[in-house]
């Protein structure tokens, strides 16, 4: 057993015996967040609850079922000793499950070692009978508490069973004897009874301060819970943060690889693009291309106008099928030219505009569509090839798949 492990964590692998420790050490390494220092474990196991692989510990006060999910983190179900009312096992080959009663429902335990079910009955059921014990003890009245109602009556009236192992006689063999010694053997016996009866009542008051010690060390651990289960979400949310940093990560490694990228090392973002699509301006067409950090991931689409002459272009028209589609940019268009050639492009974001956004998911769909470039005076017609559209296609299918791994949800527009 590795050194590095707290006394906690060895004494709970030291209960498990031959379980594999290695396959519930995250949950191992989960106890000192979920049980208290005057909270001594009894027994422990690998069972299956819920379908889910987990550990199952006992204490002196209650069991405490805990797994490790890789998605939602540490999940812990906590089952009072007073809150049982029957626990029965049974066999399955070499295993066993178990059954808990609790109210109106059953809590089942299964894929457990046959003899370490019946260590786990074997303690719980121990547990439920003390309890039990300690309830009539705390609502018993009367000094006579620990005696049977026939031995209160012959308490009170001064005899004693003739069935039990010859008492009787030794009182009737006294009746020859003067009434003075009679008194006295009688006083006798009543003193007798008398300390009897007060080593009775003491022995009840040490089992009552017992019971008030155990409702104190109850109370102790009730009054933590709040505490115990804050230490616990903050685990949970460490531990999905953990999971979705990773997620995140692995998604950007896939993109890197399947896609053109550039980083810009000083905004620290890595700008994503189709192979099929241009990153210069020596094209016609309709283009999506996306942000991407280690906390966000946001489309930009690309409307492109090239060629020969200015058309100063203020608005878009999409034939998509038998409908067209008139769009009114909100950002400026951008122009300029070299070498004898002019380009006008639209850079926006699909997030912001609804309209855009239904674009894209419509020419995404389609199968040949054309884009209109109206300026004030002039307009150019340029096809969306069926190359284009696989492109939007693809990066609307990656789109949905990033707003899955960064958690992104729609906007309301």
């Amino acid at each position: 057993m590795p050194s590095s492990f707290t006394s906690l964590e060895q004494r709970v692998i030291q209960l498990l015996g031959d379980t594999d420790y290695k396959d519930i050490l995250n949950e191992i390494k989960a106890l000192p967040k979920l049980i208290f220092q005057n909270e001594p474990m009894e027994v422990a196991s690998k069972v299956c609850y819920r379908k889910r692989i987990g550990l199952l510990i006992v204490t002196n006060v209650r069991a405490v079922f805990v797994e490790d999910n890789s998605i939602e983190g540490l999940n812990a179900y906590e089952f009072q000793f007073s809150e049982i009312q029957n626990i029965t096992v049974n066999s399955v080959s070499h295993e066993a499950f178990i059954q808990l009663s609790i109210g109106n429902r059953i809590e089942l335990f299964e894929n457990i070692p046959y003899s370490k079910a019946q260590q786990l009955v074997a303690v719980i059921n121990t547990k439920i009978r003390f309890l039990n014990l300690e309830k009539d003890l705390s609502s018993s009245k009367g000094t006579f508490s620990s005696f049977t109602n026939r031995e209160k009556e012959d308490v009170h009236n001064h005899t004693i069973d003739p069935n039990k192992e010859g008492k009787r006689i030794n009182i009737l063999n006294i009746g020859s004897l003067d009434n003075t010694f009679t008194n006295r053997i009688l006083l006798g016996g009543v003193g007798i009874l008398l300390i009897m009866l007060f080593i009775s009542y003491v022995n009840t008051l040490t089992k009552k301060d017992n019971i008030q010690l155990a409702i104190d060390n109850q109370a102790l651990i009730n009054n933590s819970v709040l505490s115990k289960n804050d230490t616990i979400e903050a685990y949970n949310e460490s531990k999905s943060k953990q999971v979705e940093e990773k997620k995140i990560k692995d998604f950007i490694k896939k993109v890197k690889k399947n896609y053109k990228v550039t980083y810009d090392d000083i905004e620290k973002i890595h700008w994503v693009y189709d192979s099929s699509n241009p990153i210069n301006v020596t094209k016609n067409g309709f283009f999506v291309y996306f942000g991407m950090t280690e906390s966000n991931f946001w489309p930009r689409i690309k409307i492109q106008y090239f060629g020969d002459d200015w058309l100063f272009v203020k608005s878009y028209s999409f034939k998509i099928y038998d409908s067209v589609i008139d769009y009114q940019p909100r950002s400026t268009v951008n122009r300029d030219n070299d070498s004898g050639y002019v380009w006008e492009t639209l850079d926006e974001s699909p997030e912001e505009d609804v309209q855009l956004d239904t674009i894209w998911h419509l020419l995404a769909g389609s199968g040949q569509s054309k884009i209109r470039f109206k300026g004030d005076r002039y307009y150019k017609d340029k096809i969306i090839s069926s190359n284009q559209v696989k492109s939007l296609k693809k990066m609307r299918s990656l789109y949905e798949e990033a707003k899955e791994i960064y958690g992104i949800k729609p906007k309301q527009y």
